[in-house]
């Protein structure tokens, strides 16, 4: 189902840094699904975050690289406010239509 290809920590940032495949899940999965992959195949309870899921043309595996760090805060402090958002990290704030005029 996984199969990891690179697991290092990257003490300068404070983080652990896996590049895997996820086999036959090309258009089958979401970044939610695979942070619940990685925390179960793992075994930690974790702030994981993937960075970047790709599948390429014509193969139904895809190619992630994922950040796992130990607190919240560290990550808000290493990564784009997009990336946070994607990840469910942090909230989008929704502006009203009352407070734009």
């Amino acid at each position: 189902m996984i199969n990891i290809i690179s697991d290092r920590n990257n003490l300068l940032l404070k983080r652990r840094e896996i590049e895997c495949i996820f086999k036959d899940k090309a258009g089958k999965i979401t970044r939610e699904d695979a942070i619940n992959i990685i925390k179960n195949e793992l075994g930690i309870d974790k702030v994981v975050i993937p960075i970047k899921m790709l599948s390429e043309y014509g193969k139904r595996d895809v190619k992630a690289i994922i950040y796992i760090y130990d607190d919240k805060e560290v990550s808000k402090k290493y990564l784009p406010e997009y990336i946070l958002k994607r990840a469910g990290i942090i909230e989008e704030k929704k502006e009203s239509k009352n407070e734009q005029a």
